[in-house]
Order: structure tokens, then sequence, then C-alpha cells
């Protein structure tokens, strides 16, 4: 059987939907005329909206009457050989799963294609990369209705799976005990903002948090719109290796144990499902294709970094109106994709006029939308300029949780290796 193509599927298809106005409802919201291969079952697709979107019965004559109107020669004898048969409401959901699953196939093997031809032109490396920039969006499902007593049973059946669960983090993990207790982990479909004063650690907790999550199998996208892509190898390995960051600076300064350390290191393939992006303007569309893409790599996504959301570009009239816009639309990435968003932002310095310089959710810079738009909030403190014993001392202030408690947690600044690790204190 063609796996990219099947009339008959579609003929099968349009007969429910002409027999069965329950049919031709779950048609018209779930497939497009795009879905169509053969281009008489799209024009009769076509004729069927029209109808429906007027209100009128989807009937033979009218389909027809809207068929000739199109200029299709033969209407009424290709209407006569889309037999009816029989078929209950599972079969229409299969025949529509199937037609959505050929036309996605499609999709993706002309993009294939595309790539292919370009690479067997010597001349078209340019369009090469063009093309990769650019890869067939595979739309998301589309709207459904649920019974109360189908989520009901649903939820109940995923709380007795997670009960018998040993393992306790049902989302993505930090890699940070106290937070994923909290948290449960990070959930897809939902948006995290970690927001900071400069230089109090916001993107060397984010890249913990990459590497702690790769190192579990999932696989992350860490866009940097400030560091280089060369700096934030380098922290990593800092990171990682337990190497003294100004040793990484200066190579020089490595001893032999840390030399064999270092070559001798698997990190590479640890850290194979951790992707770096480096683009100081990218925009939210820049950020979807790389995100498919890299699902077309690697087969999927689990969540994205954006370090940080401030130096996004984007459409708006000022700076406030192209954050907020890039915060509603990073949220809705998460629940197009399926995939957590971690969005680092930057605050304002109001909260240092404050007697012990905490920051809140109103300090968030552009903070209206960005408040609104995520499903949580966590908030850094660290005073680097108090006591020598207290500049380690890091507070992650979970200040919203959509689906839980806020609190805080309590880590351990590393400031050699550039690295945070689990506080004693809880």
């Amino acid at each position: 059987m063609n796996i990219f193509f099947n009339p008959e599927i579609e003929k099968n298809l349009l007969s429910c939907a002409i027999n069965d106005k329950m049919s031709a409802i779950k048609l018209l919201t779930e497939l497009n005329e795009d879905d169509f291969c053969d281009s008489l079952n799209k024009c009769v697709f076509i004729a069927i909206d029209s109808i429906f979107r007027r209100n009128l019965p989807v009937e033979n004559v009218l389909i027809s009457a809207e068929l000739e109107s199109m200029k299709i020669q033969g209407a009424r004898k290709y209407l006569d050989s889309i037999q009816s048969f029989d078929f209950s409401i599972d079969t229409v959901k299969g025949l529509t799963e199937k037609i959505k699953e050929m036309s996605k196939r499609r999709k993706i093997y002309k993009y294939v294609q595309e790539i292919k031809k370009a690479c067997e032109n010597e001349a078209e490396f340019d369009k090469i990369m063009n093309i990769m920039q650019n890869p067939p969006v595979i739309e998301s499902e589309n709207a459904k209705i649920y019974s109360n007593s189908e989520l009901i049973s649903d939820a109940k059946r995923r709380l007795l799976q997670r009960r018998n669960d040993s393992n306790k983090i049902h989302g993505i993990t930090t890699g940070f005990r106290d937070l994923d207790i909290l948290t449960g982990g990070l959930n897809k479909k939902e948006m995290t903002v970690l927001g900071a004063r400069p230089s109090i650690g916001k993107s060397l907790l984010a890249l913990d948090i990459s590497r702690n999550a790769a190192k579990k199998g999932f696989t992350i996208a860490y866009f940097s719109l400030e560091m280089g892509k060369e700096q934030l190898i380098d922290r990593e390995i800092s990171q990682e290796l337990l190497i003294e960051n100004d040793k990484i600076k200066y190579p020089q300064l490595l001893i032999d144990s840390e030399l064999e350390k270092l070559e001798n290191s698997n990190i590479n393939t640890e850290l194979s499902g951790l992707y770096t992006i480096e683009q100081p303007d990218i925009t939210l569309s820049g950020i979807r294709a790389k995100c498919l893409e890299i699902m077309l790599i690697h087969g999927k996504l689990d969540l994205i970094i954006i370090d940080y959301l401030q130096y996004m570009a984007g459409n708006g009239i000022n700076k406030r109106e192209v954050v907020e816009n890039n915060s509603k639309g990073l949220k809705q990435l998460a629940k197009d994709l399926n995939i957590h968003v971690l969005c680092i932002s930057s605050l304002n310095r109001v909260s240092e006029t404050t007697s012990d310089k905490r920051p809140s959710m109103a300090d968030l810079r552009e903070s209206g939308q960005i408040e609104y738009d995520a499903d949580n909030i966590i908030l850094m403190h660290r005073d680097r300029l108090g006591k020598e014993s207290d500049k380690s001392h890091t507070e992650l202030l979970v200040e919203k949780q959509r689906n839980g408690k806020t609190g805080v947690i309590f880590l351990q600044f590393i400031e050699k290796y550039i690295t945070f690790k689990d506080s004693e204190r809880r």
C-alpha cells in the first residue's frame, strides 16, 4: 500500500461525511483541503466545507451543484463512484488519522527531497541552508472535546501509575533535589521564567539544568542570544569536569591530572542530546524553525532554554510590546510542540532599594505579560557583596507555580567551577 497517497481511503471518508452529519463535523474540524492528495477528492472536501458553512444539509445534489460551479467535469459521475459502506465512529476516526499521517509524510518527504536536490547541485549551498532554516510546519492537534468522565478516568490512571512509580519526578528533571520535589520537574506544554539581576548566575543555573536533563536522556535546545557558543561550551566543561574556570580560560595552568580528565572524558557522548543555537537576533519564527529541525534530526525535543527573553527580536512598536508578543508566542510554542520552555529574564533594580534586596515578580522587566503567560516564575537571590560566608548561598524563590505550591529552594554556588549544587539547608 502506498504510504503517501491512497485515494480510496479519501473516498471512503468522504462517503462517511456525506451519509452522516457527525462524520462530516469530524472531517471538517480535523482535516483541511491540503490533507487530500487526489484533486477530485480535494474538490469534494471543499464543496462539503462550503455547504456546511452555509448550514445546509450535506447531500449529493448540493455537492454536485458546488462541483459544477467549480467547473469540475464529470462531477455527478464521480460522486456516484463514491460508494457508501458500513461505518462507525471508530471507522471515521481511523480513516481521519490515516489521511493526516499520509499528509504529514508527504510534507516531510517533500522537504527531504528539496534538501537532497539542493545538495546534489554544487552551486546551491546557500539554498541548502535556506531550506534547512524553513522546515515544514506539522500542525498541532486540533482542539478536541472531552467529557469529564473521560478526563477523570485518565487522571486516575495517571495518578495511580505515578504512585506506583519509584521516580517521583514526572516532568523533565532539573537535577536539583528540592526544586524537582517542589515542582515535580519541568512539565511539557508549560513555560517557566527564571529571573535574576545581572551576575547572579541565571545563565549558569540554566546551563546546569540543561546538562542535568541531557544526562537523563532528555533532548534540549539552548538558544544563546547573549553569549557565544565557545563561551558556553567552556562553561559546560568547567561545570561537568569540575575543572576551575580560570584554568579553562588559561589552559597553561592545567595540571597533568586535569589534562588526563579532559582527554579521557566522555561528556561529548553524555551531553549529545544538548544542542546550542547561537543567534543574538533570533525571532519567534526562527526559534520554531530550529525546534522543528532538531525534532527532524534527533527524533524528539523536550526542553528549550531562551537566554534571554529581552534579547529576542520580534514585532512591536516598542521594546515592551516586542517582549510581550514573544512571551505569548513562547507559551503557545510550548503547547504546540509539546515541550517545556525555560525563559531567562532580566529584572529591574527596584528590589535593590529594599531592606533584604530579594526580588519579586513585580521586578520582571516588561512584567505584565510575562507574569501572566508563565506557568512558573523562579527568581534568584544571592548576596554577592555580603560576607564571604554568604556569597555562595543562593535562594530560588518560586514565586508562582500554576499547578503547585510556591516556596524557597536553597542552592550553593561553587564559584571556581561556576556551577550550582544542592544545599544542605532544606
